[in-house]
């Protein structure tokens, strides 16, 4: 794992992970801490951390905010992944949802899986912390134009942004919000469906990346005769002196 320490910086642990049985349907399961994610080596206080600097309303770029995390620091393209995919989580995007499998020959068509249930989550949060959080996440948090190309990546960011922010509304008095509200919906809810996100998300390209390198040619380069061979450092044979 990598966590974030107090003065802000990362540094890496090797961590067992329990693995337990269901004694009802006798599936096992590997137990996880509220600070981890399905499927992510970082941890959630490291992730909220990156986000919040770089959605800050003058906040640095990609590659600046990871700078800062020290040694054991992301890839900035790994933020540009968090924050499209913790976009399209709040955004209830279908495409976050595992392909269903092909239907067998002769069966009768079922019903599609629901959608997310994030709009599901966050009225389940209102009900029982706070009635104004409804309001506070329908509200658009705009993100400083340089930070988008695509209006696809300017809602991902806005998403993102209002996620975090409703998290600090919740949880003022948490070192990470999105932590805590991590352990109050496993403690509530008992899945992590409704909150994991997908990092693999292609909606959007990378965002302030490096212009791509020419196309290389993959047929062979015709030889020049020899003799339209140019002379070189060597004068031409008119102006050679005689010895």
């Amino acid at each position: 794992m990598v966590r974030l320490t107090r003065r802000g910086a990362t540094e890496f642990l090797r961590l067992l992970v329990p693995l337990a049985r269901c004694l009802d349907c006798k599936r096992s399961v590997r137990v996880l801490p509220a600070e981890f994610l399905p499927h992510k080596t970082f941890t959630v206080p490291v992730i909220e951390a990156a986000a919040q600097a770089y959605l800050a309303p003058h906040g640095p770029g990609l590659r600046a905010v990871v700078g800062r995390l020290g040694s054991h620091a992301p890839h900035h393209a790994s933020l540009h992944r968090w924050l499209g995919g913790l976009g399209e989580r709040a955004l209830d995007r279908p495409s976050l949802l595992s392909a269903a499998p092909a239907p067998v020959p002769g069966t009768p068509r079922q019903a599609p899986p629901p959608r997310s249930a994030t709009a599901a989550v966050v009225a389940e949060t209102a009900r029982r912390l706070d009635p104004t959080l409804h309001a506070l996440w329908n509200r658009t948090l705009p993100v400083a134009p340089v930070k988008y190309r695509s209006e696809a990546r300017r809602d991902q960011l806005e998403a993102c942004a209002r996620v975090l922010h409703a998290a600090r509304h919740v949880f003022p008095g948490s070192s990470s919000p999105l932590t805590a509200r991590q352990t109050w919906l496993v403690g509530r809810v008992g899945d992590v469906g409704p909150w994991a996100f997908r990092t693999g998300v292609a909606r959007t390209p990378m965002q302030l990346g490096v212009a791509r390198p020419p196309a290389v040619s993959c047929r062979r380069p015709t030889r020049t005769p020899r003799g339209d061979l140019a002379h070189g450092p060597r004068p031409p044979p008119h102006r050679r002196l005689s010895l």
